[in-house]
């Protein structure tokens, strides 16, 4: 037999959460084993597999993913405990609700309830049996920030509404602006082109309006005032 992937093994250790599978009391190593596909676990206890394990496959801290295995040492003749992770700060346990039977817990509860002291987490090693290497979860690349020049939207407003239809002065500042004012239901999708045309031009005057500016002060042409605020409510910042 061989180790099944970890969302199988997740999947495993749910199906005998959910139909109550009984097996003996203090099998935990074993019952592991059994959700990753294999037989047998090959060690006597917890607190054995765990030594077991070679450091390159230990991991202290951080949450365990789901399909690692989770470790605690302690327990009744210093045998420790073992359960599988699924995700998200939970682990499949056996005995710690009911004897004999996995229930879903979360991973602070076997030491909360058993004293156990909790050791990290380890890839599903299993000897001569194989081992499964978890991935470590891809840290996600940090949005880039939009800017709008100023600048260029102030020029786009001058020169688009007098060009030809679709002129696009400035169109990487425009068209975060005006969808923007889209966001703020100044104006209609439709006109989303990145020029700054008459339409643009009149929803960003109901902005200024908006903002409390009236007369000359709300001609439709961006300043960095009202374009500062725009940009904080719909995600952008404003550069010279």
């Amino acid at each position: 037999m061989t180790l099944v992937s970890s969302s199988r093994a997740v999947a495993n250790a749910l199906y005998y959460a959910r139909k109550r599978t009984r097996f003996r009391a203090g099998w935990c190593d074993h019952v592991v084993a059994l959700e990753n596909g294999l037989a047998y676990s090959g060690y006597v206890t917890a607190a054995a597999h765990f030594h077991a394990v070679p450091t390159k496959y230990r991991h202290g801290t951080g949450t365990a993913p789901a399909g690692a295995l989770c470790f605690w040492t302690g327990g009744s003749h210093g045998a420790g405990h073992v359960a599988l992770s699924v995700g998200r700060g939970y682990c499949a346990s056996t005995d710690i609700v009911a004897t004999g039977y996995v229930n879903i817990v979360p991973i602070s509860l076997i030491h909360s309830r058993w004293g156990q002291t909790y050791v990290g987490w380890t890839d599903a090693y299993y000897g001569p049996q194989g081992t499964r290497v978890i991935a470590p979860p891809v840290a996600a690349r940090p949005p880039v920030a939009t800017k709008v020049s100023l600048s260029g939207v102030i020029h786009a407003a001058n020169l688009d509404p007098k060009a030809p239809q679709g002129h696009r002065t400035a169109y990487a500042s425009v068209m975060p602006t005006e969808k923007a004012l889209v966001a703020e239901h100044l104006l209609e999708q439709k006109w989303v082109d990145g020029s700054f045309g008459t339409k643009t031009v009149e929803a960003y005057a109901a902005w200024q309006r908006h903002l409390g500016y009236s007369g000359a002060d709300a001609d439709g042409i961006p300043g960095k005032t009202s374009l500062t605020e725009l940009g904080k409510r719909h995600g952008f910042t404003v550069v010279a």
